[in-house]
């Protein structure tokens, strides 16, 4: 995963591979094995996947939390409703 995060603030294998005191060769033998899982064809394509992915987990989160704090209001005025009877 860390290789995934190094590659998507723009480091080269080279760059990545001195920071995480690994060879370049392991950082394209990462790269590559990443592109074959989520099956695109090379790193653009791989940064792509990962915007279009982020942006719906962010969506599914605030949708989450919006429904989280929905529920928060609708609890509060049962308990006023209850407590005012």
């Amino acid at each position: 995963m860390e290789i995934l995060q190094l590659i998507a603030i723009g480091l080269t294998s080279g760059e990545i591979a001195k920071k995480l005191f690994i060879s370049k060769n392991t950082v394209e033998t990462h790269r590559k094995n990443l592109l074959g899982k989520l099956n695109v064809k090379n790193t653009a394509a791989l940064l792509k996947y990962l915007l279009i992915k982020t942006k719906f987990a962010f969506f599914a989160l605030k949708v989450n939390i919006l429904l989280y704090e929905l529920s928060l209001v609708l609890k509060s005025g049962l308990a006023d409703r209850a407590g005012g009877h």
